[in-house]
């Protein structure tokens, strides 16, 4: 016989559909072909688009900040579900791709030109776009995973999951407007793309802390 309490504490109860993470993927993947496109049809791809591939600067560029995006999409999936640890190996992933390319270039053009003089002498020409091209389409991949996404997640870790869909939504709209971008100083490339990105995180991190399970 069953009892009636139990009965009428979960008769309002209803099955919840598991999280699949190639909606997660999904979710990525039409963020950043959506903002792509827009990117590619209101301001085209970059003049130099041949010369920059052939000179390795789309791989370290654009590679760099998807690469970073994919660290930071699988380490949002991993912390969307209870009883996971902080895949802190996706961190230090990110952490490595930035160093690394921020090194790399860092020490090719100090053998053409003095770094004081590069810092000192930024062209931000470009930057009244990419800034608000990278922070409106950051917002719109955050909205979008938060409602489809982080709403129906069960994470311990909230914060840090907040934190890595911040990072993952700047990393995806940094990487759709760099197919157009032909501003390739290492120092723009920091401060232009990298300062909104992190900036993306924090927002991350804090908006975690809205999310119950």
């Amino acid at each position: 016989m069953i009892d009636p309490l139990i009965d009428e504490l979960v008769g309002d109860l209803r099955p919840i559909k598991p999280m699949q993470n190639w909606f997660a993927w999904a979710l990525a993947a039409l963020g950043f072909a959506a903002i792509s496109a827009f990117v590619i049809l209101y301001y085209g791809l970059r003049e130099d688009f041949g010369l920059a591939m052939s000179s390795g600067t789309i791989i370290w560029k654009n590679g760099g900040l998807m690469l970073a995006a994919l660290a930071a999409a699988i380490a949002t999936i991993a912390l969307s579900r209870p009883h996971t640890a902080p895949p802190r190996i996706f961190i230090i992933a990110i952490l490595a791709i930035l160093l690394g390319v921020i090194g790399w270039r860092l020490l090719d053009l100090a053998g053409q030109s003095s770094l004081f003089y590069e810092v000192t002498h930024v062209n931000f020409g470009g930057a009244g776009i990419c800034i608000p091209v990278i922070i409106g389409g950051g917002i719109l991949v955050f909205g979008t995973i938060w409602l489809l996404w982080l709403n129906k997640s069960a994470s311990q870790n909230p914060r840090e999951l907040g934190a890595a869909a911040g990072l993952l939504s700047g990393l995806l709209a940094a990487s759709a407007y760099a197919f157009h971008c032909n501003m390739d100083n290492i120092f723009y490339f920091i401060f232009v793309y990298w300062l909104p990105i992190i900036g993306f995180g924090i927002f991350g991190y804090l908006m975690g802390a809205k999310l119950k399970w």
